[in-house]
């Protein structure tokens, strides 16, 4: 019983920790992106080498990367606390039940 109210709670703990990294990195990724299409404007009139686009580009793919991770990483704390509540990995089916 011990073992599966400390497992409920390090799911709940991860969760809130994931939540205010998502709201972080989502803001991040929109400003990364922001960037990476100055940029690209930027090199289309000239102003700007293909250094500084691709630059751009890399720091946006990162923050999205960075971005996916957190919110695999929250749908797989999701599942642990499913499983730690006593949750099943099968459907329940009504009619089987009846």
């Amino acid at each position: 019983m011990l073992v599966a109210c400390a497992e409920v709670e390090i799911a709940l703990e991860a969760e809130r920790s994931l939540a205010a990294q998502e709201t972080v990195l989502t803001e991040a990724a929109a400003q990364a992106r922001a960037a990476h299409e100055l940029a690209e404007s930027r090199y289309q009139s000239g102003l700007d080498d293909v250094i500084t686009l691709l630059a751009a580009q890399r720091s946006a793919v990162t923050a999205e990367t960075r971005l996916l991770e957190v919110r695999r990483l929250r749908l797989d704390g999701r599942v642990d606390l499913h499983l730690a509540l006593g949750g099943g990995l099968e459907p329940e089916n009504e009619e089987n039940e009846s």
